[in-house]
């Protein structure tokens, strides 16, 4: 599942392919990539014993220059 930043749900790959006009695959691999590469770059960390991530203070950053996402302090 790929976290709606904005409010902190979940989005279902379907949820997703709806919103967007694609197939639930192509934006299961969407989020499954941008996941990916969040964790890369440091932006999202995994929280322990959980499936959570937090978005880190890097990825604020990151998803506010690259996407235009504003999160929360």
């Amino acid at each position: 599942m790929l976290t709606a930043l904005l409010d902190g749900r979940a989005l279902s790959a379907s949820e997703l392919a709806y919103a967007g006009g694609v197939a639930p695959q192509t934006a299961s691999d969407l989020g499954a990539a941008l996941a990916a590469r969040s964790f890369e770059l440091g932006w999202i960390a995994r929280i322990r014993d959980t499936r959570a991530v937090l978005v880190t203070d890097n990825g604020k950053r990151g998803f506010s220059e690259t996407f235009g996402i504003e999160l929360a302090a």
